[in-house]
């Protein structure tokens, strides 16, 4: 039966939309002698609200959830919340979009209804419509308005990175690497910590960075070098949004297109934004952030142009002074680079740091579990003090319950596969090559003056650069830059050199190694 206007409202029919005291009737009768549809009160819109409407509140509630998820951003917070009062503030504003998208939603259909519009796939369409955009827009708006305070909160809050050394030993030369961390008002320019394989650093700055606070953001060259770029944004919590819009978020659910293509273009993109980031922090606080990297070397070998992107911004913002740039790297591998002519202005301070104190590897290796003094005395004299050498020993003696010969048989083999990684031999005389004759006869004047200038290991090398190269960044030689001498890596590497030269071995010696 066809709809018709009565004096009671509308009348019985399919799809009334009749006026009642100027207003549509938005409840439609369905069909039959169901008998009128009445007036529309607040009772009744509210049911109708309700009813209609619960499934789309949670698929938008479910959809919400997930955008938080996903994207890590709220208020904050709106952007990055992490407690629970954060986290409270954040779902309120989620709750707040959600009523915005679900009132947009209404509103649609009662206008479809006043306009006539009846066909349910029709309506289905434009709500599916609405709600597609409701989310766009939630979507743009939080990622325009997070981008850069979610880079600023990170510096806000700091590093907080884990320890993963039992047994910490103080150091004073902790000091100095709080120093290098600190965030400071006046142009720092870039700084360099410095130090031989396995001697403490990464674990010295984690600590110094915990300890400076906010301004600070310490992140490490993976493995992988690939992945740095990635190490880098997360650390900042940024997720290569920059270009925010309608038709980008399109094209991103269709082909991702804001996934870097490589770890260049990522690295690029991220320091881009924490450029921004760290001008707005110097604004606020009057002192610059300080961006910490670690196992710099591993970059510059397997990324040169993304370390030497780095380097540059470097220095470019110890000339605007808004951001402080520390380079870590084990001695020897410090890349060229960090000590250009066009560097030396702006580099400032440079750390070395050595091997721990004897005492210290006395009471370090105690408390690992070692009680026998003899034990400890042996391996102090194997590993020089070095506390990555220290920590394989410990390994090795009382989890695989391993005796002292198994254990300097153990590290030999490490200095033989180094040896045979190079291809230089493993004894002196076995001069096939430039690079065998310079390693050998360098270890003979290491052996007999306790380094070799740098002047005579470039003789030795027939100033071939790349060999000079392979050599120092193995781990068979240390090379100092700031004294310009080159000393054996390990207590490891000098006792086999030793054995090789037929020298009595230094491994009963309980000293540390020391490069003077």
């Amino acid at each position: 039966m066809p709809c018709g206007c009565g004096a009671g409202g509308c009348a019985i029919g399919t799809g009334c939309g009749c006026l009642r005291d100027g207003l549509k009737c938005t409840m439609a009768c369905h069909g039959g002698d169901h008998g009128a549809c009445g007036n529309l009160g607040t009772a009744a819109m509210l049911r109708w609200l309700v009813w209609s409407y619960w499934v789309g509140g949670v698929v938008i509630a479910v959809l919400a959830a997930w955008l938080q998820m996903s994207l890590n951003i709220g208020t904050g917070a709106l952007c990055v919340p992490q407690s629970a009062v954060e986290h409270a503030t954040s779902g309120v504003g989620y709750v707040v979009a959600i009523a915005a998208i679900v009132l947009a939603m209404n509103m649609t259909m009662r206008l479809l209804v006043w306009i006539g519009f009846n066909d349910p796939r029709f309506k289905a369409a434009m709500l599916l419509a609405v709600l597609g955009l409701g989310w766009a827009t939630l979507w743009i708006v939080l990622e325009t308005q997070c981008r850069i305070p979610a880079v600023k909160i990170a510096f806000e809050r700091g590093t907080t990175v884990s320890s993963e050394m039992p047994c910490w030993i103080e150091r004073d030369s902790i000091d100095a690497v709080v120093t290098l961390v600190t965030p400071a008002s006046k142009n720092q320019g870039y700084h360099l910590l410095e130090g031989p394989h396995g001697c403490g650093k990464t674990e010295l700055l984690k600590r110094a960075c915990n300890n400076a606070g906010r301004g600070v953001l310490y992140v490490s060259v993976p493995a992988d070098v690939s992945k740095f770029h990635k190490e880098l944004a997360s650390s900042v919590n940024f997720n290569f949004n920059e270009d925010v819009s309608l038709w980008n978020l399109l094209v991103k659910i269709i082909s991702r297109p804001n996934v870097p293509s490589d770890v260049y273009d990522g690295t690029s993109r991220t320091l881009e934004v924490i450029k921004k980031a760290a001008a707005e922090f110097k604004r606020v606080h009057g002192v610059s952030v300080v961006l910490v990297i670690d196992n710099t070397a591993e970059l510059a070998r397997e990324a040169l142009p993304t370390f030497k992107l780095l380097h540059n911004w470097a220095k470019e913002h110890a000339d605007t002074g808004t951001a402080t740039v520390v380079f870590s790297s084990s001695e020897g591998l410090v890349p060229s680079i960090n000590r250009g002519r066009s560097a030396k202005s702006r580099k400032r301070l440079v750390v070395h740091l050595g091997d721990v104190g004897l005492e210290d590897a006395r009471k370090y290796l105690t408390c690992r579990g070692l009680t026998d003094n003899a034990v400890i005395n042996a391996t102090i004299g194997m590993t020089g003090c070095r506390i990555e050498l220290m920590k394989g020993a410990i390994e090795l003696l009382t989890t695989h319950r391993k005796s002292l010969e198994d254990v300097r048989r153990e590290f030999k083999e490490d200095v033989v596969g180094e040896l045979s990684a190079l291809d230089v031999g493993t004894s002196p005389g076995e001069w096939d090559s430039t690079r065998a004759y310079a390693l050998w006869n360098a270890s003979k004047i290491i052996l007999t003056n306790g380094f070799i200038s740098f002047h005579d290991f470039h003789e030795l090398v027939k100033s071939d650069s790349n060999i000079k190269s392979t050599l120092t960044t193995s781990n068979i030689f240390l090379q100092r830059n700031d004294v310009e001498r080159i000393y054996f890596q390990s207590r490891i590497v000098e006792d086999y050199m030793r054995f090789k030269f037929d020298m009595p071995p230094r491994s009963g010696d309980p000293t540390c190694t020391t490069y003077d």
